[in-house]
């Protein structure tokens, strides 16, 4: 962003833009959008005197950029603003849970992501989509049919076969050069960004030249394929249960001050139907008005969609000059920010509104748990020697005692640590020898060493878990205990055995620390069966490529193919 800098507000020009008020440190005070910069600085500074005694420099960026002479989005250039230079006197939506948006992250292999915060991560983002359970369905399609990858890991091609989400056809694998390179994906993440963009005419346009391509160098098959990927797409924008963009929605704004904060509260509307429903709190610390506050929170709320019409309950400052930035981008021509008092607003937008506000009370009636409550009630229901910080869960996954697979779930410091949960492959055949080689697979590296330990199982499991664990150095302070299931109720726990064999803790429903070992022996449990299920799922497609693990991934595709299957491939090698 280039920017000016300005010492004197004689010296402004009469133009819009963004500008940033600073004090004599160089610190971020306000930051502010104007249609006449020289005028509107002057009205602001005028309604603070606060602001006015404390600004001695201001720094603006003007509405186009100076290289190429392009027109700049005033909102995305305010938000961007705001999230950067952080300023004392401006509420921000960087800490507010938004409606769901799409990321497409900036690397060499992109990820797709979704998020309800925005961040100055250069990620390309898009919505809001709603419903929230829409947006749920939107990724499943998206995963379908364009299949970017999804995982964490560092890759650069050179893997010398896909993983199971490669088999299950929701990732194109450009971790194997031969099966999606550097041209083909990017080429992919280009079709999406366009799909999430609703650049409908441009994607359709780009299908077309790949079907042509295709077409001409003889691949019919491959062209065939793109056409139904086409025609795929075509049907499911145009099924009129699957708009989730909001380009033809209504959002009707209410905000009310109370205890020392603003409560900001959006409805979204289809016609009659409520796709969403936000409260936004911000503290009220610096004496601004409700209408100071409406004006920040939606320039920096439209950032990246355009609903038909917005509502709100008054007029506020640069009403007219953030309509004019949203009609640029709208996909109707008569959009408008219509200030309409709450008595005058339909029925089903009023009752939205209610249940919106009675929905924040109810979650404000619960109370915060303290992680150092948490440690407390276990410290009192365990009897532990100290506060316990860090505890993890183990579970295995077979079947008939076959195929065993071992996980492990953390939870510490008040979170659940979900980058350190591990699994393993096992060759035992007995799930206490299998939970106790999970455990010692776990123990080989005694790094950040757990306080508590929780065994999904009885008094076997526990006992081979325990053996295990008292093998390793430095263990003997580390409480251990497993959970057993009530009879037939697998999803729950009826009490918790400890090392000892006599002692017993029966499972307290109230108590916040039991609730969260129950999710933590589910976190277990449950990547324990995913694994195994994957596992059982994909493991004959691995079984060609010990049969033949020279020739690239194309190349065993080709020769299955050709056989039809592997048996037949076995018994011609």
């Amino acid at each position: 962003m280039n920017a000016q800098i300005f010492n004197d507000a004689g010296e402004l020009p009469q133009t819009d833009g963004i500008y940033v008020l600073q004090n004599e440190n160089g610190q971020s005070l306000l930051v502010g959008a104007a249609e006449n910069l020289k005028g509107d600085i002057k009205k602001t500074l005028a309604r603070s005197a606060r602001l006015k005694s404390e600004t001695v420099r201001i720094e603006f960026f003007e509405n186009f950029d100076a290289p190429t002479n392009d027109a700049k989005d005033l909102i995305i250039l305010y938000a961007q603003t705001v999230r950067r230079k952080k300023p004392l006197y401006n509420f921000s939506l960087s800490e507010q849970k938004l409606y769901p948006h799409f990321k497409i992250t900036k690397e060499r292999f992109p990820r797709l992501r979704v998020t309800r915060g925005i961040t100055d991560d250069e990620a390309d983002y898009f919505g809001a989509f709603l419903p929230e359970t829409g947006a749920r369905f939107l990724l499943g399609f998206i995963n379908q049919m364009f299949r970017p990858r999804g995982c964490d890991i560092g890759i650069d091609g050179s893997f010398p076969v896909p993983c199971p989400e490669f088999y299950r056809k929701r990732c194109v694998a450009p971790c194997v050069e031969n099966l999606c390179d550097d041209n083909e994906y990017r080429e992919l993440i280009d079709l999406l960004r366009r799909f999430l963009s609703g650049e409908k005419e441009e994607l359709t346009e780009k299908f077309f030249d790949k079907i042509q391509s295709a077409v001409d160098r003889l691949d019919f098959e491959r062209a065939a394929k793109w056409r139904d990927f086409l025609r795929t797409i075509d049907e499911f924008t145009n099924d009129k249960d699957r708009q989730y963009r909001l380009n033809d929605a209504v959002d009707s704004f209410e905000i009310e001050q109370t205890a020392g904060k603003f409560l900001l509260r959006l409805v979204t509307n289809r016609k009659r139907k409520t796709l969403g429903r936000r409260t936004f709190a911000f503290e009220d610390d610096f004496g601004f008005s409700a209408k100071d506050v409406l004006a920040q929170a939606l320039w920096q709320l439209y950032e990246f969609y355009t609903p038909k019409e917005i509502v709100v309950p008054f007029d506020f400052p640069q009403r007219k000059l953030l309509e004019a930035q949203l009609r640029k981008r709208a996909a109707h021509n008569s959009f408008k920010i219509n200030v309409l008092k709450k008595e005058k607003r339909k029925v089903t937008v009023k009752r939205a509104l209610r249940l919106t506000e009675f929905e924040f009370e109810q979650a404000n009636l619960k109370p915060e748990i303290s992680l150092e409550n948490i440690q407390n009630q276990l410290q009192i229901e365990f009897g532990l020697a100290a506060k316990p910080n860090r505890i993890e869960a183990f579970d295995v996954a077979h079947i008939s005692g076959t195929d065993f697979v071992g996980a492990k779930s953390v939870w510490a410091a008040g979170k659940f640590v979900a980058e350190e949960y591990e699994f393993w492959f096992l060759d035992e055949r007995i799930e206490p020898e299998a939970l106790a080689k999970t455990v010692a697979n776990r123990f080989s590296n005694e790094a950040k060493l757990p306080d508590l330990i929780l065994i999904d199982g009885g008094k076997p499991q526990l006992q081979a878990a325990v053996k295990s664990v008292r093998q390793t150095k430095n263990t003997s302070e580390i409480t251990i205990v497993s959970a057993v299931k009530p009879p037939r109720r697998h999803g729950e726990i009826a009490r918790f055995l400890f090392a000892d064999g006599q002692r017993k803790v029966e499972f307290k429903k109230h108590l916040q620390a039991f609730q969260i070992l129950l999710k933590l022996r589910d976190e277990a449990h449950d990547l324990a069966n995913y694994v195994h299920r994957t596992k059982r799922e994909t493991a004959h497609f691995y079984e060609i490529d010990k049969m033949i693990p020279r020739l690239s991934q194309t190349e065993r595709r080709e020769l299955l193919k050709k056989f039809g299957s592997l048996a037949a491939l076995k018994n011609a090698s």
